[in-house]
């Protein structure tokens, strides 16, 4: 099958528990994409470069943190469509041509697309639940695919941010009128794998460690409808899996705490 005019950009650090099924995932679509990108972290060590070059992937090795990771995917492709995925997500069949569909049917610049959260733990079922407060609400999405116009015209990933990249990206699109159409199915599986709490708080620690570049650019923060998706995972949770409803809720406020200390200890070291 002819592959479509689309590069698939997926940044990477010591990703081997993932890698090769979101690579299995890319390149069994019909139409498969036109290029593969990984962009692999200068310090990994674990197998993941060894993957995506039996997967045939073109492999760039970089120090540059997430959002420089993703410009330089684009930059070393030549596809008119782009689609920027991170190396735990997974494509079910038909994604990229329901999205290239959809693209190009209306006219679009970009597409955000909905997500379902898996894994193996409680913590698991409980982001389950806030990624359908997120579609729920359609707070908390962002641009995933875009044409290489836009990406041109926003000017990419800014560098400086550590995180909130991609809400970054899809902010500075809309500010310039760019037509965004939601893809809600098929959706990208989100592989939480074996999901703790605490790796919930260190990863929320480090974003908040950006927050403040992010609030910097005259962002309102991370956490837009925050409380609008509290309540709708809470009212999913209670039909969908109610036992999952009080992880939920301590998810939601460990998220926003380990958030608040990182964004504080951003200002100290600061000053």
């Amino acid at each position: 099958m002819t592959p479509v005019d689309l590069a698939v950009v997926i940044p990477t650090f010591n990703s081997g528990r993932t890698l090769q099924r979101c690579l299995n995932s890319v390149l069994s679509q019909e139409p498969p994409p036109a290029e593969v990108v990984v962009v692999d972290d200068l310090e990994t060590f674990d197998n993941t470069r060894l993957i995506a070059d039996a997967a045939g992937a073109c492999l760039i090795i970089s120090p540059a943190k997430m959002a420089e990771s993703r410009n330089l995917g684009v930059n070393h492709t030549a596809s008119k469509l782009l689609l920027s995925l991170d190396s735990d997500m997974c494509l079910p069949a038909g994604l990229i041509k329901a999205l290239v569909e959809a693209l190009l049917s209306s006219n679009m610049a970009a597409a955000t697309i909905a997500e379902v959260s898996v894994g193996t733990t409680y913590w698991a079922r409980c982001r389950a639940i806030d990624k359908i407060s997120v579609e729920l609400t359609g707070h908390g999405r962002s641009l995933r695919a875009f044409t290489r116009d836009l990406f041109n015209r926003v000017g990419g990933y800014d560098v400086k941010l550590e995180a909130g990249e991609d809400a970054d990206f899809h902010r500075r699109a809309i500010a310039i009128g760019a037509r965004v159409i939601h893809v809600a199915s098929p959706q990208i599986l989100h592989d939480e794998g074996h999901l703790r709490l605490t790796s919930v708080a260190r990863k929320k620690y480090g974003y908040g460690r950006s927050l403040g570049a992010f609030e910097a650019k005259g962002n309102s923060g991370l956490g837009g409808g925050y409380m609008r998706r509290i309540l709708a995972g809470a009212v999913a949770s209670v039909t969908r899996d109610p036992m999952a409803l009080p992880g939920f809720l301590v998810l939601k406020a460990t998220d926003a705490a380990a958030g608040a200390v990182g964004r504080w200890a951003d200002g100290l070291r600061i000053k």
